[in-house]
């Protein structure tokens, strides 16, 4: 009878270990983490973006987006078409030096220069745009610039207020007050050449009142010479 050798016992190679197979279970709950806050961020950006949209449509002020590399409109929202008369096609192909009237332009490029100096926080500018017909209107523009990640300009968001009836209605008030102050003046001019005017009269009364004693004085004079 011929002895059986038993073979020792075959280890398998292709096990992993509980600490890798717990290693690896951790990276892949990290990773599906990341994806899921990732999705949820996108998610999160995409919901501000409509909601931004849906506002930037909708406002009942004119709003802008500018390219800050070319200075031209890139997005423009219906009541500002409005305001200016060109459809956002046309104003895709012009910037706000197009639009601003000629005497505010060399203002207006200081502020925006010292928007992008970061000397100032946002522009702020009160001005006149030129219509597409050729009306001048007043407009109330307070702009933000938004720089990328390296702090380069990348675009401008600006909201626009039609002002014209609140300037036209100060140049009225100015007028009136004008007219006020001129009137008063006027009046005051009257009044004083009528206190000269009693002034004189006065003085005249007075010396008609002497005049009347001397001739009484003297007719008093020439009764006695003749009673005598």
């Amino acid at each position: 009878m011929s002895a059986r050798s038993h073979p020792p016992d075959a280890k398998n190679d292709s096990a992993i270990p509980p600490a890798a197979e717990g290693a690896a279970s951790s990276r892949g709950s990290l990773l599906e983490a990341e994806v899921q806050g990732r999705q949820r961020a996108e998610a999160a950006l995409l919901e501000s973006e409509e909601r931004f949209r849906s506002m930037f449509l909708l406002a009942s002020v004119g709003m802008v987006q500018l390219d800050a590399r070319t200075g031209r409109f890139a997005e423009a929202n219906p009541r500002f078409c409005n305001l200016t008369g060109y459809t956002l096609d046309e104003l895709r192909q012009m910037s706000p030096v197009d639009l601003d009237h000629p005497d505010d332009r060399s203002r207006d490029a200081e502020l925006v220069a010292r928007l992008f100096r970061r000397e100032v926080p946002e522009y702020f500018n009160v001005k006149r745009y030129v219509r597409k017909d050729g009306r001048i209107v007043w407009v109330q523009v307070n702009g933000s610039l938004i720089r990328d990640a390296r702090g380069e300009p990348m675009r401008t968001i600006a909201v626009v207020h039609d002002v014209t009836e609140q300037k036209r209605a100060a140049a009225e008030l100015r007028e009136s007050l004008e007219r006020e102050r001129a009137r008063a003046v006027q009046l005051r001019g009257l009044a004083e050449a009528s206190a000269v005017l009693a002034g004189n009269r006065s003085i005249a009364e007075i010396l008609q009142g002497l005049r009347a004693q001397a001739e009484a004085a003297l007719a008093g004079n020439r009764s006695a010479r003749i009673r005598r």
